[in-house]
């Protein structure tokens, strides 16, 4: 839900914010925003929860897959290219358009850090050019250390995610950087708390 919704969040802030950041953001930066990669299956998820609202069922994952032929993990088609949307999406977006930077926007669990940012977990793939780690992981890190300074907490690098498959991160075997964060999730549209003592993992990152 996060990654459906932040697009649209920016195109907002961009589009009306007067501050120095974004005239020069809007100056110097080509952006092209995807609000959803697979819009179908932000409908169902959408279309559940409003079903169920106010039931024992609020907040938790429809009954039926998000994609018709691989399921809930479409987004790992970025090397096999079953399908058509993945195919036109690579062809176009990321053969074509070759951006320099890839912000790969996607929620985890509710039970770990409130955000994974890179570095990434080694070991990293070897096709992977050291250079292109090298951009991964000084603008992660800038990201991780800016969001730091404005006093977020729960920030987690180096952990929980690696840059060895292919499946998902076909952007950083073609050219680019790409910036995987995963934001920690609630019940879909519906608030949950997440207390410290209830999950030694959060306390330890809230206290790192």
């Amino acid at each position: 839900m996060g990654g459906h919704l932040s697009p649209v969040a920016l195109a907002y802030r961009l589009a009306t914010d007067t501050g120095a950041t974004t005239r020069a953001i809007l100056e110097n930066v080509i952006l092209w925003l995807v609000p959803s990669l697979n819009p179908d299956g932000v409908t169902i998820v959408a279309r559940w929860y409003n079903r169920t609202l106010g039931t024992t069922a609020e907040g938790t994952s429809p009954p039926e897959l998000y994609h018709h032929y691989t399921g809930h993990d479409n987004n790992r088609d970025w090397y096999a290219f079953t399908q058509c949307r993945n195919t036109a999406d690579g062809r176009f977006a990321l053969q074509r358009l070759a951006p320099e930077i890839v912000h790969d926007i996607h929620q985890m669990d509710a039970n770990g850090a409130r955000l994974f940012l890179p570095p990434y977990l080694d070991p990293v793939e070897p096709n992977v050019d050291p250079l292109l780690i090298d951009g991964v992981n000084a603008l992660g890190s800038a990201m991780a250390w800016e969001l730091a300074g404005q006093g977020k907490t729960g920030i987690s690098i180096n952990s929980t995610y690696d840059a060895w498959t292919p499946a998902r991160a076909y952007q950083h075997y073609h050219g680019g950087v790409r910036i995987l964060s995963e934001t920690a999730s609630a019940d879909l549209a519906t608030p949950i708390d997440v207390p410290s003592t209830g999950c030694s993992a959060r306390a330890r990152l809230q206290s790192a």
